[in-house]
């Protein structure tokens, strides 16, 4: 019965044995194919930087078959081997890095980005021994990055040589952005925009209710406006300018997010066109100052005419003679202010 019981318990054993053996078996069998068909590279290294193990997909990303970097060392992927040196120290220190980011190179000797996550692992003593991660081809999101970077330079290169101001403002009003032109209307420096300025806090008092109301007829219907409007500012340098808003929602999903624009400085216009009623009404004054010079001299003509006829028929001694004689001179210093 003793020896019955000891079989059955062995039999009970190994079967749990081998149900553990299948189990491990199946689980190795999906990690082999899991590992065989991983986009991204696997890789585990010695410490000293010789490559233990690599996934087939290094044969796709770098042009390299598994048995080509088994046992090399991880220089000959390193664009530059310098960049290495970095990358351990901060493991050594950190025991982990993710998103980290190096330029390397190919078997054909291309370069390409990678984004690299990996981790120190350490011997029975704890002593860090080696590493493994996983990296994978950033390439194309690098170029495509560096690109919008390109191009967001190149606008705001753009925006900084225009003669009109470009803003953002957020949906409270505070100006977010605004190029150089901007803040010479504005007169404040960068950082003075950075840290906070409001468009109530520059504009005219007596244009806010207009300028509010235009703004609540952009959130009604928030469609871009063609029709530009003037609103004065009181700058921060207590200089009054007039400018020509021409302003756009900025809208997303949840709805309008702010406001995006050009400002126009219309000061000079305005004081040109002051300049220019001013000469108009010096004009229109001295055309009546002619008209009335004229019709004076017509006047005066008629007169000089009766005055003679009169003096015709005097003598000169008589009174009246010499009292028409003082009334001609008279009337020519009259005659004299009309041509002045």
């Amino acid at each position: 019965a003793l020896w019955l019981a000891s079989s059955r318990q062995a039999k009970k054993k190994a079967a749990q044995l081998h149900h553990r053996d299948q189990a491990l078996k199946e689980s190795e069998k999906k990690f082999q194919t899991i590992f065989e068909n991983l986009q991204d590279v696997y890789f585990n290294t010695t410490l000293s930087g010789l490559f233990n193990m690599v996934s087939p997909s290094a044969q796709k990303v770098m042009g390299y078959a598994p048995e080509e970097l088994i046992n090399q060392s991880v220089d000959r992927i390193y664009h530059d081997i310098n960049d290495r040196k970095p990358l351990i120290d901060l493991l050594l220190e950190k025991g982990r890095v993710r998103d980290y980011q190096l330029l390397c190179k190919k078997k054909d000797l291309s370069r390409f980005w990678i984004s690299l996550n990996a981790d120190l692992y350490y011997d029975d003593l704890s002593k860090p021994c080696g590493i493994s991660g996983i990296f994978r081809d950033i390439t194309r999101q690098k170029k495509t990055q560096q690109e919008l970077t390109k191009r967001e330079e190149r606008f705001r290169e753009m925006a900084r040589l225009l003669p009109c101001g470009i803003i953002e403002m957020d949906r409270d009003l505070n100006f977010t952005y605004t190029n150089q032109t901007g803040l010479a209307m504005f007169g404040c420096t960068t950082e003075e925009l950075e840290n906070g300025l409001n468009a109530e806090q520059i504009l005219h008092p007596d244009d806010r209710d207009t300028a509010f109301s235009t703004i609540k007829g952009i959130q009604r219907t928030p469609q871009p406006s063609n029709t530009p409007a003037e609103f004065r500012i009181i700058n921060n340098s207590g200089k009054l300018l007039y400018l020509l808003w021409n302003i756009h929602p900025v809208i997303n999903e949840t709805g309008i997010v702010g406001y995006r624009g050009s400002l126009s400085d219309l000061t000079e216009i305005k004081q040109l066109q002051k300049e220019i009623l001013r000469t108009q009404k010096l004009e229109s004054t001295g055309m009546l100052a002619g008209g009335i010079a004229h019709d004076f001299n017509n006047i005066l003509l008629g007169l000089f005419g009766n005055i003679s006829l009169a003096k015709s028929e005097l003598s000169k001694s008589d009174t009246a003679y010499a009292l028409l004689k003082d009334a001609k001179k008279s009337m020519s210093r009259a005659k004299d202010l009309t041509t002045q």
